[in-house]
């Protein structure tokens, strides 16, 4: 029996881009729910995929399961193209190469009932190493592999916070208030931009609602192969300093003086401390060398921002 529209209280979003190998396990994740199939839809957003992603759907006969083809490139256009698109008055978004828990969206549910003014729920994400892990990346590093575990009780989260996106949810209407999310920021094709999220919580944190984390909506994250090495984590942090840049100079609006004023006082107080602790033999040379690479990816493109040699 197809979906009826009116029944339909959650629409899970699963942005994909080459990861066939992947998203079949995640679908089969969240067809095996423990939510009634009439009450949620799962919406594949294939943001021009050149695998064979539609195939893989495709083997899905499901009525409660859409696929759409976004042209656009990034993972933000995706994200606002299936919620734009969807029927629920919750939308929850999953990476996919993820696997959700068997109550995983009735729990997502239940959190939203706790208080009215809660419009954006997520939990813990477990990483599962697809290869063994070396012993360097160590708990203080998982959060660059989208993993993590902040609490073994529910909590609120204060103005700042944010969710992850391999596992967040929010209410439909609140996506469609802040103007979903930005395009200026996020993956696009392979490169690893991120912060897109940011702006939306921003806007939610204005409109003083409420965000809510509980460890037992969870998922478990597979950190695939490619990624457990030197070289990515490398490159996984030099874009981040790269998205922390853009989102204060094309979100936040920073002048270039500000930005040279920010991110000079932030290198100086960071390096001070951490210097400070090898010195006594508490610190991390591995967190250390990893910050080295986020501010020379930041420094370098304030150079390009400078010299007009960069859009974003």
């Amino acid at each position: 029996m197809e979906i009826n529209k009116d029944n339909c209280r959650i629409s899970v979003i699963i942005c994909t881009y080459n990861r066939s190998s992947y998203l079949g396990k995640t679908i089969d994740s969240l067809l095996d729910q423990t939510l009634t199939d009439a009450f949620y839809e799962i919406i594949i957003v294939d943001n021009a995929s050149t695998d064979n992603t539609a195939s893989v759907v495709r083997g899905f006969k499901r009525q409660n399961l859409r696929y759409i083809y976004e042209i656009k490139q990034g993972l933000s256009y995706s994200r606002n193209t299936g919620f734009r698109r969807s029927n629920g008055e919750i939308v929850a978004y999953i990476d996919d190469d993820a696997i959700a828990s068997h109550d995983w969206l009735e729990r997502i549910l239940l959190a939203y009932s706790h208080d009215e003014e809660i419009v954006a729920v997520g939990g813990k994400i477990v990483p599962v190493w697809e290869i063994d892990k070396p012993d360097w990346i160590t708990p203080n590093l998982y959060t660059y592999f989208s993993c993590i575990d902040w609490s073994e009780k529910p909590f609120f989260l204060k103005k700042g916070a944010y969710l992850f996106g391999c596992n967040m949810s929010f209410k439909k209407s609140v996506l469609i208030d802040c103007g979903g999310f930005s395009t200026s920021l996020g993956r696009i094709g392979n490169n690893l931009l991120s912060n897109e999220e940011w702006e939306l919580f921003k806007c939610i944190d204005n409109k003083g609602l409420k965000k809510y984390y509980d460890p037992d909506i969870y998922v478990d994250h597979t950190v695939i192969s490619s990624r457990i090495n030197w070289k990515w984590i490398k490159s996984r942090l030099y874009w981040q300093g790269i998205s922390n840049l853009y989102y204060d100079y094309y979100v936040e609006h920073f002048t270039k003086t500000q930005l040279l004023i920010k991110y000079s006082r932030e290198m100086k107080s960071f390096f001070s401390k951490e210097i400070s602790k090898l010195m006594n033999g508490r610190g991390d040379q591995i967190l250390l060398r990893l910050f080295i690479v986020r501010y020379f990816g930041a420094s370098l493109h304030f150079i390009k921002i400078c010299l007009g040699l960069t859009k974003r």
